[in-house]
């Protein structure tokens, strides 16, 4: 089973999502889970400019190039999708 988890406190290692993150990990890879880790604040990805190209032009595919090329076919091969987040107020990161 590969596992991608997503850390997106902006502390990285540091908080305690990624605390609580770590032995959900740990806990995978005992059970033999191959487990990707990635830290989402350490990523470089634009926000959508709303040209609508991506459902016109190239379908499915976004113009802009950033870290989303690299994560989008971790995204695919995952079998299970893991997000650590912090709560701040009233939301997620």
């Amino acid at each position: 089973m590969r596992v991608l988890a997503l850390n997106g406190s902006p502390t990285s290692e540091r908080g305690a999502t990624f605390g609580v993150l770590f032995l959900f990990i740990k806990g995978m890879e005992n059970a033999g889970a191959d487990v990707e880790l990635v830290h989402v604040s350490k990523l470089k990805v634009t926000p959508c400019r709303g040209c609508f190209t991506c459902w016109t032009k190239t379908p499915g595919e976004c113009i802009q190039r950033d870290d989303m090329d690299e994560l989008l076919p971790k995204f695919e091969n995952a079998d299970v999708i893991v997000y650590g987040t912090p709560v701040y107020v009233d939301g997620v990161t």
